[in-house]
C-alpha cells in the first residue's frame, strides 16, 4: 500500500465516540475526529488553526492582479 491509500483508510476508520458537539454517542471518523479537535483549539483563538479550517471550508484566498504595460501602481 502506498502512503496515500493508508492515510485515506486511516482517516476513514470509524470507531464509537462521544461527539462533543452533540453529546451523543457515535459513528465518527478519524477525520471527523481530528476536525472536531481542530474546531476545539481555534475556539481557544488559536489563529493558525482557524486559517486552516477556514481554507479547508472555503479554499484558500487568492490575489491575481492583472497589469497591463500602460498601467503603473503607485503606492503612497
Amino acid at each position: 500500500m502506498n502512503r496515500k491509500t493508508v492515510t485515506r483508510e486511516y482517516l476513514d476508520f470509524l470507531q464509537e465516540e462521544v461527539n462533543p458537539l452533540t453529546g451523543i454517542k457515535e459513528l465518527l471518523g478519524n477525520e471527523e475526529m481530528i476536525t472536531l479537535a481542530l474546531i476545539h483549539k481555534a475556539k481557544k483563538r488559536d489563529v493558525k488553526t482557524y486559517k486552516a479550517l477556514i481554507d479547508s471550508a472555503y479554499g484558500a484566498v487568492k490575489m491575481d492582479i492583472e497589469i497591463k504595460e500602460a498601467e503603473t501602481l503607485i503606492f503612497k
